[in-house]
């Protein structure tokens, strides 16, 4: 009879826990600190695509933009000054040749570069991602 109600214990305390555990999961609320981190992204969209020259070359080049921030008061200060932030894009791009936009590499260079570059000229380390919604070379 102890044994049986053992059993019945261990089968219970294992059902609780297990529900305890799955019950969030189910409902989608996770913990916390994943509902912080989603919150703490803002993408912000630098309006028209870029349309530009490419050196040495008559080529046009039409990107479009979105930056990936760990900060609302660091989009705040980009979307103020998105005039800024949308000339250090073309000046990136102007700087690059017909050749390098045809390499494989160009979005992660481009990405890294533009990333960095508004990091430094706003002194913050904010800009997480850059995102291009279109790259066309013509």
């Amino acid at each position: 009879m102890k044994t049986k109600a053992l059993i019945i214990i261990i089968v219970l305390l294992v059902v609780v826990i297990s529900a305890v555990t799955v019950y969030p999961m189910l409902i989608g609320k996770g913990s916390d600190n994943d509902n912080l981190e989603k919150e703490e992204h803002i993408n912000l969209q630098l309006g028209d695509p870029f349309i530009t020259n490419v050196t040495d070359s008559k080529s046009l080049v039409k990107v479009g933009v979105t930056i990936r921030l760990n900060d609302k008061e660091a989009a705040k200060q980009l979307e103020e000054n998105s005039g800024e932030v949308r000339d250090i894009i073309n000046f990136i791009l102007r700087s690059k040749t017909e050749e390098e936009f045809r390499e494989q590499s160009i979005q992660r260079v481009l990405k890294e570069e533009i990333r960095s570059k508004i990091n430094e000229r706003f002194d913050f380390d904010c800009v997480e991602d850059v995102f291009f919604t279109e790259i066309v070379l013509q």
